[in-house]
């Protein structure tokens, strides 16, 4: 079992959906002293487009997830801008500031102030995750803009994604003083290679429009950040004359660029899904009743009941791997294991596309799956973290992986003693198919061999719980986040004296 000692790793150069909406409290200005203000400034504001309720992904988890165990561990004045069409609703807000550049609606979300961002200049605006590159450049001005006006009430703003990217690019341009600028980057293709209509961007950026945001990132933040120790280490060991080959060149050599001048950090994301197992008496014991849940109502047949199962959780992403799903269907009915998608993806729960497979769509089946799950298959072809797999060890299963990028940080191939995954190469077409059906019958062969032993198998589902647990937010993340906004203030100061 792995524990952290929290890995921020500072490495100067190589030597030298959504969920329900719940309307939430509207703070009008009669509460104004909780927002972020000169006299009392927050400590960070967060740049998203999910957080809180408007959840599409594992970005909005892990936000929202950040910022709630910011204001509770380190008790830091945390902040987040979003948006407006990012909630899925078309309810009004009352408003806290409305010029010509931006409209800002205030709320707040447990305790964490939140503000909704709109652009008065654009006509369908206010439309939920109905956006292009026009929608994506009024947003993004309209937040710059808002922030400028607001310099001083903030010390750190910490950017999310491509589009946050060009937010700190106009404030860094714009803001006199500006506060500190952290950026993290949360996946190494779609983020790294996108980049806005030229035809859209105003002429003050002209020279900038065929930038990629990231780039602009990655040149103007004070710090930049990975939640990935592994990454890390891949492209420094490949260094700038042979970058490695699983990352886009422009990615590495960007982040070999920045570790000139110490300014790159590896900060694990935490885990802020609560402990399935809290309060009962046995792993195992818990296991058997969720499947004797599902068998109750109904999913299962008393044999599926009895057979190891295998989930695999996605939304039909192919870089998710979802083009072996087919052929992992056809291994577990030939294997005689019971595999389930957990899934609202209309595309996965096409018969075509999920042969073999049960489809979970409801919430409470869900959960009752992923606790009774044997073994999870994640055969991502990228991974910048791998929430979804440490999700797995928190739920008592062992994991069939591609292993890539970040899965490495906290998983144990399947040669070591206390092994928790089983990798395969999803890469190689020529080999994985073979590969894939040695792993399912070792893996099913070591279930099978575990449960026979309630003792042993405890232990071993303990073991993998554990593991989850001490990547908490509080065990470590959080704590490196405040290291990395120290750091990002003390390089601004340096820079701007």
């Amino acid at each position: 079992m792995r524990f952290i000692t929290i890995r921020i790793v500072l490495l100067m150069v190589i030597v030298g959906f959504f969920s329900t909406w719940v309307r939430p409290t509207i703070l009008t200005s009669s509460f104004s002293y909780t927002t972020c203000s000169a006299s009392n400034p927050c400590d960070v504001v967060h740049l998203t487009k999910e957080f809180g309720n408007a959840i599409y992904g594992g970005l909005g988890v892990m936000i929202t997830g950040l910022t709630t165990s910011q204001t509770q561990v380190m008790s830091q004045r945390v902040a987040v801008i979003l948006p407006y069409f990012s909630f899925f609703m078309l309810e009004e807000f009352t408003q806290e500031v409305a010029t010509n550049a931006f409209i800002v609606y205030s709320t707040h979300y447990q305790g964490i102030i939140t503000y909704l961002i709109a652009a008065p200049q654009c006509e369908n605006f206010q439309f939920p995750y109905r956006w292009g590159d026009a929608a994506e450049m009024c947003f993004e001005s309209a937040a710059a803009q808002f922030i400028i006006s607001r310099s001083s009430s903030f010390s750190v703003i910490h950017g999310h994604g491509a589009t946050s990217a060009m937010i700190l690019n106009m404030v860094h341009q714009q803001a006199h003083p500006r506060p500190a600028m952290v950026y993290t980057v949360h996946d190494y293709a779609i983020e790294v290679l996108w980049q806005l209509d030229p035809n859209i961007v105003p002429s003050t950026m002209a020279m900038r429009a065929t930038w990629k945001p990231h780039m602009l990132a990655m040149m103007l933040c004070d710090a930049i950040t990975l939640p990935s120790t592994s990454i890390l280490d891949d492209i420094i060991t490949a260094g700038p004359t042979n970058p490695s080959r699983s990352y886009p060149p422009i990615f590495s050599s960007n982040v070999l660029w920045r570790l000139r001048d110490g300014g790159v950090f590896a900060v694990p994301n935490g885990l802020s899904t609560p402990n399935p197992f809290s309060g009962k008496t046995s792993y195992s014991g818990t296991k058997a009743w969720a499947g004797a849940e599902l068998c109750r109502i109904a999913f299962f047949s008393r044999l599926q009941l009895y057979q190891p199962s295998l989930i695999f959780i996605g939304h039909g992403d192919v870089v998710k791997g979802v083009g072996v799903l087919n052929h992992m269907g056809h291994l577990c009915m030939e294997l005689e294991l019971t595999c389930i998608i957990i899934t609202r993806s209309l595309y996965l729960q096409a018969d075509t596309h999920t042969t073999g497979w049960l489809v979970a769509s409801d919430p409470h089946i869900q959960a009752l799956v992923r606790l009774h799950a044997d073994l999870i298959f994640v055969p991502s072809l990228r991974e910048m973290f791998g929430y979804v797999a440490l999700e797995a060890l928190l739920h008592g299963s062992w994991v069939i992986t591609s292993g890539v990028g970040g899965l490495r940080d906290f998983l144990i191939p399947c040669c070591s003693e206390k092994y928790n995954s089983y990798f395969f190469d999803v890469f190689s077409h020529d080999t994985h198919p073979p590969m894939l059906r040695s792993l399912l019958i070792q893996a099913r062969a070591d279930v099978q061999r575990l449960k026979g032993s309630y003792d042993e198998y405890e232990l071993a589902l303990n073991r993998l719980v554990q593991t989850a647990l001490t990547y908490r937010w509080g065990n470590g993340p959080v704590q490196g986040y405040a290291a990395v906004y120290a750091h990002a203030v003390q390089f601004k100061n340096n820079k701007c004296s």
